[in-house]
């Protein structure tokens, strides 16, 4: 019975998630779209770019849950069930996430400027650091009640080594000067 509730939340979990996760890429289209009305700059690419870095947005978004599900498997005691949850999950985002991957990286980005993925991975580093935020301070309360903070310190690593990636990423890679706006 527990087993049956479990994967009800978890879907349950992802009905709630994935409007987090798809309602900023349809609003990324929807401004973009119309900057390029306005300017006469149409990206004819724009909706296979969106749609592309959506999927991976949910691939990479899937396989960091899975890997702090990973995580926190090592120091619990029932870690098994949430070991094989976590490589399920880890591999259903690679899985996902592996042929957008391919198609932006190969056709999208050469074709593009690129901008478009770098609001994407900025989105990524938000939603992250969402996931960081949020396990920090369960760890912090769960300090001050004198409960067990492995688990969820775990979990709030993972999330924290994907932020970081994301915003260094971000950092590291500026779009070029001639693909960003100057100030009007």
């Amino acid at each position: 019975m527990l087993n049956e509730m479990m994967m009800m939340g978890g879907v349950a979990m992802a009905w709630l998630v994935m409007p987090a996760v798809l309602l900023p890429f349809l609003y990324l289209y929807l401004l973009q779209d119309l900057a390029g009305r306005r300017d006469g700059t149409r990206d004819p690419n724009l909706g296979s770019q969106v749609l592309v870095t959506c999927l991976m947005t949910l691939g990479a978004q899937i396989a960091v849950a899975g890997a702090a599900l990973v995580a926190s498997s090592i120091p619990a005691s029932h870690g098994d069930d949430i070991r094989k949850t976590g490589l399920g999950l880890m591999l259903a985002g690679i899985v996902t996430g592996a042929f957008p991957a391919y198609v932006y990286f190969t056709r999208v980005r050469v074709e593009g400027t690129g901008r478009i993925g770098h609001k994407a991975l900025g989105l990524n580093a938000a939603l992250f650091g969402l996931a960081f935020t949020i396990l920090s301070t369960v760890v912090c309360v769960s300090i001050f009640h004198e409960q067990d903070v492995a688990e969820a310190l775990a979990m709030a690593l993972v999330f924290l080594a994907a932020t970081v990636g994301s915003i260094l990423r971000l950092t590291n890679n500026p779009l070029p000067p001639a693909q960003t706006r100057s100030p009007q």
